[in-house]
């Protein structure tokens, strides 16, 4: 800062300060630099380290792009205003949480050594602002699309009485907006019993913020100082992030909880009839069974539909699989680095018996399971 203040200086030919003087005024004001909480957005990032001829050029598809911004929030905002009017519709935002390691203390070597990853998946009720966090570690599950499919069926099926579901999410292919997610939906329009329809829309990539993200932050914020060194501590922190008007509801999934969606998308969707990439609402009529709708745009007046079935006529209630038999293994490296930290007492000898518990696999890569935050929508292998 202080090279482009003496090249500002050197341009409207005036003297420039010392480095010194220049840090004593920014303290003395109490200045600052800006630090954002959330990633910003790639594409407005570019468009603002344009020239201005550059802007001239880009300017119509930037405008699109701030467009389709807007128009997700006010999709947001009315959905939020229809669940306020009517008791039967279920109106809620969901999102995966930054990866929670463990365990989390301020001993130096932590720092250094591989840890176990805790996964949070976080779903806010736009009307009653009730907070459903589901909680489990890389030993329970992945953090793909089985997974969360799991947790959107389960939430839902806990609302009996409700005939229609309004959720909204990022675009990530990974996890979200997916085949697999879309079979989900099919089901879940086939097992509940008075459910019709679903709308599943998405926030516009680089501008996904929502009432989770809040969530997460204070989340952050309770665990600054606070050690964990079991995936339960976060459980409890988690519940303590909030007093009002109600403290987060946390559920702790286990392996034996999560199905396997990927199969049953398998089997009944007809894949590459979709243009997910464009796709920003999704929506699901139980008297259609055999077909999805979409929308590219907001404004767009008419739903585009598509048969993706596989199978012709009602559909078939095919057994779902569970994901997993048995607990995941950990990378032989990991395991090594949470052994060591039990031994020289940074991980306390009360939760030594957790750590030695877990199992070990060398082909395991040392690597997150599945991509993280908003990445291109593609379907994920």
């Amino acid at each position: 800062m202080h090279r482009m203040y003496k090249q500002k200086c050197m341009e409207e030919n005036r003297k420039p300060v010392s480095d010194e003087k220049y840090r004593s005024v920014f303290k003395e004001y109490n200045l600052g630099f800006y630090k954002p909480k959330k990633d910003q957005c790639k594409k407005c990032l570019s468009y603002s380290t344009m020239t201005e001829e550059e802007k001239a050029l880009n300017k119509e598809c930037h405008d699109k792009h701030i467009n389709k911004k807007n128009d997700a929030r006010k999709c947001r905002d009315e959905d939020k205003s229809l669940a306020k009017a009517d008791t039967f519709i279920l109106a809620f935002n969901s999102d995966l949480e930054a990866v929670l390691y463990t365990p989390k203390g301020s001993a130096g070597q932590i720092f250094y050594l591989r840890k176990l990853s805790v996964y949070n998946f976080t779903v806010y009720d736009l009307v009653t602002q009730d907070v459903d966090c589901y909680l489990w570690d890389e030993t329970q599950g992945k953090r793909g699309s089985n997974e969360i499919s799991t947790i959107i069926f389960d939430y839902v099926m806990a609302h009996p009485n409700i005939n229609a579901v309004r959720m909204m999410s990022d675009g990530c292919g990974g996890q979200q907006k997916n085949s697999i997610v879309m079979a989900m939906c099919l089901q879940l329009l086939l097992k509940h019993p008075k459910l019709q329809v679903i709308d599943h829309k998405f926030f516009e990539p680089g501008h996904t913020e929502m009432e989770c993200d809040s969530i997460h932050s204070k989340i952050k914020v309770k665990s600054k100082n606070v050690p964990v060194y079991v995936p339960e501590g976060w459980a409890q922190l988690i519940r303590d992030s909030r007093r009002n008007p109600a403290p987060y509801e946390v559920h702790t999934m286990t392996f034996d909880d999560f199905y396997d969606y990927k199969t049953l998308s398998e089997n009944i969707i007809a894949k590459n009839k979709l243009p997910i990439q464009t796709i920003c609402w999704l929506h699901y009529d139980k008297k259609y069974p055999d077909k999805i709708f979409y929308k590219t745009s907001f404004d767009q007046e008419e739903f585009t539909e598509v048969a993706v079935k596989k199978t012709r006529g009602r559909p078939k209630s095919l057994t779902l699989l569970k994901a997993y038999k048995a607990t995941l293994p950990i990378s032989v490296p990991k395991f090594a680095d949470l052994q060591t930290m039990c031994k020289d007492n940074t991980i306390t000898k009360g939760y030594h018996e957790f750590y030695n518990s877990l199992k070990t696999n060398k082909d395991v890569r040392d690597a997150l399971a599945e991509p993280d935050f908003e990445e291109p929508d593609e379907e994920p292998e």
